[in-house]
């Protein structure tokens, strides 16, 4: 979801600093909303609670998100065949865990400026946008591809302080052994 040129977008940064915030408690209402700066202030539209805690990280998923992880729909049975059926086996397959809680934020989608739900996983960052087309309010944006080239281009960015040497990589923080994202500025989340 949301314009890779809107300068008003989170970034990994953004979402890197969310990671230590505490989680919500199970059926509390997402009524936050943040900032590219990371400012978490109130605000946000209804009808989103927490559903699951996730001991391993500490953070709570938002409900259309575990929806969608538990959803059914065609899938393969490996013979070249199909059949309706879990789309994963473990909610948790393609995403990981959560790694924030999920936030309410302003994003530019085809210029204009929407309410988009964001949260952080392990291995995706997961939007819902009221308002797209059925089947594309939830997407899920593959978070390798979007930070491998922040996190281990050529050159680095201009605004960054200090980095780590190429092919170093980044020291695990936490319990899920999760990375942080060198403190630079970092390209939007999806």
């Amino acid at each position: 979801a949301g314009a890779a040129d809107d300068p008003h977008a989170p970034t990994y940064q953004t979402l890197a600093n969310l990671r230590e915030l505490p989680a919500r408690a199970r059926d509390t209402p997402i009524k936050e909303s943040v900032d590219r700066g990371g400012k978490v202030s109130t605000g946000g539209m209804d009808g989103v609670a927490t559903v699951v805690l996730v001991p391993e990280t500490r953070h709570a998923v938002a409900s259309i998100f575990w929806t969608f992880m538990n959803s059914s729909g065609p899938v393969s049975d490996g013979a070249g065949n199909t059949a309706t059926g879990p789309l994963f086996a473990n909610p948790f397959y393609a995403t990981g865990y959560p790694v924030t809680e999920a936030y309410w934020t302003t994003e530019k989608v085809a210029g204009t400026a929407r309410q988009v739900l964001m949260q952080a996983f392990e291995r995706r960052v997961m939007t819902d946008t009221r308002g797209n087309p059925a089947g594309f309010a939830v997407e899920a944006g593959n978070v390798g591809a979007h930070y491998h080239p922040w996190g281990y281009q050529a050159k680095p960015p201009t605004r960054v302080a200090s980095r780590r040497p190429r092919g170093t990589p980044p020291q695990p923080t936490g319990s899920s052994g999760q990375s942080k994202p060198p403190p630079a500025e970092a390209p939007r989340a999806p």
